[in-house]
């Protein structure tokens, strides 16, 4: 792979042989979903938790009004998200919430 991206004199060439090395050097890390099927092939589960929030940015004009308000979104938004990985439906875990307290996920296995 280093032969094919020898060290050039544009940006471009430098890049790929930069992500040559990368590559060679994290080899291991980056096609451990090959041996480790617990590893997902994308990191796109991370990149579907933040587009909701970006488009929630979107529509308020940018921005919050406030620092609290982006950080009380904040919380709501991870607490929904955590209970729909725990299956949980998000009116059913704010019904929860407001009757007879929050939900919490399970207590890990222990290792």
């Amino acid at each position: 792979m280093r032969t094919d991206n020898a060290p050039g004199r544009t940006p471009t060439q430098q890049r790929g042989l930069t992500l040559a090395e990368r590559f060679d050097t994290h080899r291991e890390m980056i096609l451990r979903f090959l041996h480790d099927l617990a590893v997902p092939f994308t990191n796109n589960a991370a990149e579907r938790e933040v587009r909701p929030v970006k488009v929630k940015q979107r529509t308020a004009g940018g921005s919050w009004r406030t620092l609290q308000g982006l950080a009380d979104f904040a919380v709501i938004w991870s607490y929904l998200s955590t209970a729909a990985k725990h299956g949980i439906d998000a009116l059913d875990a704010l019904t929860q919430l407001f009757t007879t307290g929050p939900w919490l996920p399970p207590d890990p296995a222990p290792t």
